[in-house]
Formats: C-alpha cells, structure tokens, sequence
C-alpha cells in the first residue's frame, strides 16, 4: 500500500515540475531553452548559430517530449498496479497523458508571454507513448529474464 502512495506522489510530483516549467514566463522559458543550447555548444564544441532550424525551439520541443516520456513512465507504472490487461495500461496511461498535456497547453494561455498549442499536445503524447511503450517492453524483458 505504501509503495503505490508513493507511485501516485511521483506522478503528482512530476505533473506539478511540468506545470512549473510551464508557469515560466516567455523570455524566463527562451532563457533557460538559450542555457541549455550553450551548454549543448560547449559540450560539443560546434555553433548552432548558422543552422537553418531554430535550436532554442528544438530544445524546447525535445524538452515537452522527454518531460512527457517520463510522466509516461510514471503513469504506467502506477495503472499497472490496477490493471494486468496491457493494451488497457496503455490506452488508460496514454489518455491520462493526454489529459495532462491538454491541462498543461490550456495553463499556458494564461501565463505572460505564453500560449497554449496544439503541436505541444502531439509532442507531448508522443513522449508520453514512448515512455508507457519503453515501459512495457522493460517488463517484458524483466518477466523473460526473471
């Protein structure tokens, strides 16, 4: 019983660390987006200045799918512990995804220099598949193993 209260405080502990990324202002949000983009510079000693993408935007963007991968994880392991059909874990861990990221778009248009968009929801349902499918195939492989 404990463990799952605990399963159910990360879920809620990383929805509430995606909302307050998504509470960051606009220049507050493309700032850190720049910090992480220099520090991608550095690291690999190359200039994104003259690519033909935006880099702050892919780093934003890539930024919406991992955040979603990981409550993807985390939501999948706590309907696991409710459900043993697994396209139901799937549907159900995939449509809370869903629902956060619709939530998470819809705070957006409130806060400064912020908007809510469509193409965030497809970004972050996609990190959030990726996350419930990495998920099932780990388990697959700890059950083949175990």
């Amino acid at each position: 019983m404990l463990k799952r209260i605990g399963k159910i405080l990360l879920v809620l502990l990383w929805i509430m660390v995606i909302f307050t990324f998504s509470s960051q202002d606009g220049s507050s949000s493309g700032e850190l987006s720049k910090g992480i983009l220099n520090i991608i510079e550095n690291i690999f000693a190359v200039n994104f200045t003259n690519f033909i993408l935006d880099m702050n935007i892919v780093i934003r963007k890539f930024a919406h799918f991992l955040e979603y991968a990981i409550l993807g994880i985390l939501i999948c392991l706590n309907i696991k512990d409710y459900q043993k059909d697994k396209i139901k874990i799937i549907i159900y861990s995939l449509i809370f995804g869903i629902i956060v990221a619709g939530m998470d778009e819809f705070h957006q248009t409130f806060v400064i220099m912020r908007n809510g968009n469509v193409i965030d929801i497809f970004i972050d349902t996609l990190g959030c598949l990726l996350g419930i499918l990495l998920m099932n195939i780990y388990k697959k492989k700890e059950i083949k193993n175990g």
